[in-house]
């Protein structure tokens, strides 16, 4: 099956996980991926395995919380491939762990601005980019699990970040 043939296809987090596993996918069903993710060294390896399972693929070195990576990632996709049909929105992360009154409001900060704002800068520069425009889809990871369903000690601030979106 090739769903995704003359797809182009971008992924935050594509570097591990669920991610990597859409990438393989997509590249597998005839999509171009672009892969962004801040470890290097795994979106490398990631799009080399693509690569050499057949598919076609690009890393682009993305830290979702700075703006002008996000701005970056989005026009390599469409100056490499002259296009972009859909996104997943993937990237995400917690630092935050425990009860609400004993979190680190740094860390709690930082969750904030890899689960909402890295999906924000990914849709700012990802719908005008879309095209066709009408064609297009993008995709968030939502957190799996949320505050009332996890013991105390295994809380974080992802459920609450990412279904915010």
């Amino acid at each position: 099956m090739a769903r995704f043939t003359d797809k182009v296809v971008l992924i935050t987090g594509g570097n591990s996980g669920m991610g990597r596993a859409v990438a393989e996918r997509v590249a597998a069903e005839g999509g171009a991926v672009v892969l962004g993710a801040r470890r290097k060294d795994e979106g490398e390896q990631a799009v080399a395995a693509i690569r050499a399972a057949g598919g076609t693929a690009l890393f682009v070195p993305t830290d979702v919380t700075v703006e002008a990576e996000v701005a970056a990632l989005v026009s390599a996709a469409v100056d490499e491939f002259g296009r972009l049909d859909a996104a997943f929105n993937n990237a995400g992360g917690a630092r935050a762990f425990g009860a609400v009154a004993s979190l680190d409001t740094d860390a709690w900060q930082a969750d904030v601005a890899l689960n909402l704002g890295g999906v924000f800068y990914a849709l700012k520069y990802e719908v005008p980019a879309f095209w066709p425009p009408a064609a297009a889809a993008s995709s968030t990871t939502p957190a799996t699990s949320g505050w009332s369903v996890c013991p105390p000690w295994r809380r974080t601030s992802r459920p609450s970040t990412a279904w915010s979106v």
